[in-house]
């Protein structure tokens, strides 16, 4: 009995080590995926290979795309008809993202002249993330007179915009020890946003953030407040947008959570707007229908995330998930989950598991997310994307509709392809029309 005991032991803590070295070889291929593809732009042949067969492994499964025909609404899911006014802030947002990389360049947008104001320099550790604060305002005068008369109202000038600077390690952030989700505790305080049933009560489900990215918003609420008290006196703006890409979106969604907690208390003639893209999950639990809901001031409110790019969905268990799809591709069982014992029946409830991880109808079943991204998601879908030229549509989907699609493809995580994206958004040219 010893003896067994002894060996049982033991396979379980090889088993549970060879879980954690699996996640973390995963992890690090989709990490320098993720550095390589975003700032130079092309694969070394080893992460070409692992990339072309998850790709590979994901298409032999329905959910790993949006349908082809998704002109009618279906359940979760609907063609996200966007105004120009809207359409505007994104490629604002966007550029501004964009230009928190490199502070040295100038970024333009057509129609509207940006005025760089301030600069937060990242700190070596990476703690404090390089973060922008620009006033956008229309070059046109008599649509700058038009706009600052109804400044309060959605797209008002003069716009406040604070983009935070994504990171070359935005999966390692996610799956490491930094990514136990935590108490946001006082930083944003949403009780006031439940329901006057709810809100006397402590609430049943207290709101967690990722810890790395919730330390990042940390180190930087300082500088922020200090300087968002500073322009929007300076400049008498009503309005203030948050924006990231990449990691940068996930600090950003939680500063702007930050601020919209409180601004029925020290803002209440701000309105705070919130525009990412490609931002990884932050949040637990699932807090954008709470704001959606609630009365509290607030402007455009978007995660735009490009087709088949995973970091929106990617906690550590849309890792693990992902690892059990490469596994499936040599016909292997899925690791067993760390620290769990090792026996022959867990091992055939784990052999079981690869008949049971595919849905009758070819979907491959996603775990539960521990972590969720904020804002109504906007997914963008080139319908032409294996013709010639671009046939770009977006989707505004549900929550509960996300979490069961399967996104492997990093490389439309690139920057460019979210620029090239959005300014067809801000042209008009989506969902089959010419322009605006």
């Amino acid at each position: 009995a010893t003896f067994l005991a002894t060996n049982h032991n033991s396979a379980s803590i090889e088993a549970s080590q060879a879980t954690s070295a699996a996640l973390t070889e995963l992890s690090k291929h989709l990490d320098t995926c993720l550095s390589e593809v975003d700032f130079e732009g092309n694969l070394s042949g080893q992460h070409r290979t692992i990339e072309r067969r998850l790709t590979v492994e994901a298409e032999k499964y329905v959910n790993c795309s949006l349908d082809q025909d998704l002109d009618a609404a279906q359940d979760g899911i609907k063609k996200w008809h966007c105004t120009k006014e809207e359409a505007d802030m994104v490629s604002i947002a966007m550029k501004m993202s964009d230009a928190a990389y490199d502070n040295e360049r100038e970024p333009e947008e057509e129609g509207f002249r940006l005025e760089k104001q301030w600069y937060i320099p990242a700190t070596v550790t990476g703690t404090t993330k390089a973060t922008t604060f620009t006033i956008v305002n229309p070059k046109n005068e008599s649509t700058s007179t038009e706009a600052a008369r109804n400044s309060k109202d959605e797209g008002g000038f003069p716009l406040l915009v604070i983009a935070v600077k994504g990171s070359r390690s935005a999966v390692d952030w996610m799956v490491n020890s930094n990514g136990t989700p935590r108490s946001v505790g006082d930083f944003c305080n949403l009780s006031h946003l439940l329901p006057p049933t709810r809100s006397a009560t402590k609430h049943p489900d207290p709101v967690k953030a990722h810890s790395g990215f919730l330390h990042c918003a940390h180190a930087l609420l300082p500088q922020v407040r200090q300087e968002l008290h500073k322009l929007i006196k300076e400049f008498n703006t009503h309005n203030v947008l948050f924006t990231g890409h990449s990691a940068g979106g996930a600090v950003a969604s939680l500063l702007f959570t930050h601020f919209l907690s409180i601004s029925h208390r020290d803002y209440k003639n701000i309105k705070f707007s919130l525009v990412t893209f490609g931002a990884p999950p932050v949040t637990s639990p699932d807090i954008t229908p709470l704001l959606l809901r609630s009365k509290v001031h607030r402007g455009t409110f978007l995660a735009i995330c490009n087709e088949y790019d995973p970091v929106p969905r990617a906690d550590s268990e849309y890792i693990r998930s992902l690892l059990d799809l490469h596994r499936s591709a040599y016909g292997l069982p899925p690791l067993p989950e760390p620290n769990k014992a090792t026996s022959s029946t867990a091992i055939s409830q784990c052999m079981d598991s690869i008949r049971r991880r595919v849905t009758s109808t070819g979907e491959w079943i996603l775990p539960t997310p521990v972590l969720h991204p904020l804002g109504r998601l906007i997914i963008l879908k080139d319908r032409n994307a294996d013709g010639d030229g671009m046939d770009l549509y977006t989707y505004e989907v549900k929550g509960e509709r996300f979490e069961k699609l399967l996104f492997v493809k990093v490389a439309a995580h690139r920057r460019g392809v979210y620029l090239e994206n959005v300014e067809r958004v801000r042209k008009g040219s989506i969902n089959g029309w010419e322009g605006w």
